[in-house]
């Protein structure tokens, strides 16, 4: 299957949840950030942690630092550093 687009995923019809799930068997998602096209290839071969696949924590993580702190930015000529530490429920 395709790269999962998750706000295309999102803004369709249907239960949010199911919709996470789904994207979460993609072999990749994509996502807009900052006007940026950003994809992330998932590893379903994981099998020791649950680290292989993007979890719904991450969107919701990612649309926090994009409102309250990439918008905040006074200088918008270097690009910022983030650290995810890790936005799982394990």
């Amino acid at each position: 299957r395709a790269c999962g687009d998750i706000d295309a995923v999102l803004a369709g019809p249907g239960d949010v949840s199911e919709k996470f799930f789904e994207l979460a068997n993609r072999p990749s998602v994509g996502i807009s950030v900052a006007g940026h096209a950003v994809r992330v290839e998932q590893d379903h071969g994981t099998t020791k942690h649950s680290g292989g696949v993007v979890w719904e924590t991450a969107f919701f993580l990612l649309r926090y630092l994009e409102s309250h702190v990439l918008g905040k930015r006074s200088s918008r000529s270097t690009p910022p550093r983030v650290v995810e530490l890790g936005a799982g429920c394990g």
